[in-house]
């Protein structure tokens, strides 16, 4: 399941993923887009994607992983770390 979440984000949802295999998704979905060229005319345009991975439980609401998530995205490119794993705090965590 894949959704817009606004400001040019998507969120997908990965059914009877393991965080193992979801960690092959960001590599195999970064290095397609690494790998691919854009052109607007003749101007080749470089792209950049920001992936951030979060394992789905009971124990946290939407609103935490969403948090963990928006907040790893930035971390991520690149010149950087290509994905980040995050965990959601509670909402008492928050300050």
């Amino acid at each position: 399941m894949v959704a817009h979440f606004g400001d040019g984000t998507l969120a997908m949802i990965l059914k009877h993923t393991d965080l193992s295999s979801a960690k092959k998704a960001c590599d195999r979905i970064s290095e397609l887009v690494y790998q691919t060229s854009f052109f607007v005319g003749t101007s080749e345009i470089e792209t950049d994607i920001e992936l951030a991975i979060t394992s789905l439980d009971t124990e946290h609401g939407v609103e935490e992983f969403l948090a963990a998530t928006l907040e790893g995205l930035p971390k991520t490119g690149r010149k950087l770390t290509p994905y980040m794993v995050c965990t959601p705090l509670h909402e008492s965590e928050i300050e």
